[in-house]
Parts: C-alpha cells; structure tokens; sequence
C-alpha cells in the first residue's frame, strides 16, 4: 500500500486474505433510496447516540 496504514483487521474468517479495498456505496449495493424514518425519527438515535444516516446525503 502507499501511506494509507495497512487495511487488515486482526480476527477475521479464514478464507478471507486480502486487504480490505475501499470502494464506493454504489459498488457494493444495488439499490440505494429512500425508506421510512423509525418511529420516534431521527431524534431516537441522536438522543440515543446512535448514527443516523440519510439516503439523500450519501454521495455514490
């Protein structure tokens, strides 16, 4: 690798052995849209401290 620190966890499954390759959301998907906000909204997982992410943020 160049610079970037070396992208292997230490446990992992034996048949995986390469290094993790860093590719965008639309390589690893295909569908990205639009759902329903849980109930409660986004406030649920921000007072909670859990990440709350939109589909229409997300650059692919």
């Amino acid at each position: 690798m160049t610079d970037l620190k070396r992208n292997v966890p230490e446990l992992r499954f034996p048949e995986f052995e390469d290094e993790w390759r860093i590719i965008t959301l639309g390589e690893a998907t295909t569908k990205i849209g639009s759902g329903k906000t849980p109930l409660g909204g986004s406030s649920v997982y921000l007072n909670n401290g859990i990440p709350f992410l939109r589909s229409q943020n997300v650059q692919y």
